[in-house]
């Protein structure tokens, strides 16, 4: 009997924790639906990874542009140029656009955040 309240417990507290989540996404997307692309990109990059991580999804498929950011860009959200360099040699990033060697590159920004969020998840683990 009481194994059985524990786990009705915890579906409790499982389905509030993702309908907070459901909201706060919700409450983001609908505030940025009437803004510019680079209003939403500043916005973006002021909030968490986490939270990114969670609205980035739905961003995307409104908005597909949002996803794509320059390679300074990328140094910023990375954190600092010798890492992402490190990764891009190592195969991990990949352009989206500008494949040829002069021309501008873009990079996934989603990417980038799930590359960020792996490596998170190995220092804890190590």
């Amino acid at each position: 009997m009481n194994q059985e309240l524990n786990k009705i417990w915890l579906d409790v507290r499982f389905s509030l924790k993702e309908v907070s989540k459901l909201s706060r996404i919700t409450s983001f997307i609908m505030n940025t639906m009437n803004k510019e692309l680079v209003d939403v990109k500043e916005e973006l990059a002021r909030l968490d990874d986490e939270y990114v991580m969670e609205v980035f999804p739905f961003l995307k498929m409104m908005v597909p542009a949002i996803d794509e950011v320059t390679t300074e860009e990328a140094y910023r959200i990375f954190g600092s140029r010798r890492d992402f360099d490190h990764h891009r040699r190592e195969g991990n990033i990949h352009p989206v656009r500008g494949f040829s060697r002069k021309a501008k590159k873009f990079w996934s920004r989603a990417e980038i955040y799930k590359l960020k969020q792996a490596e998170r998840m190995i220092m804890k683990v190590v």
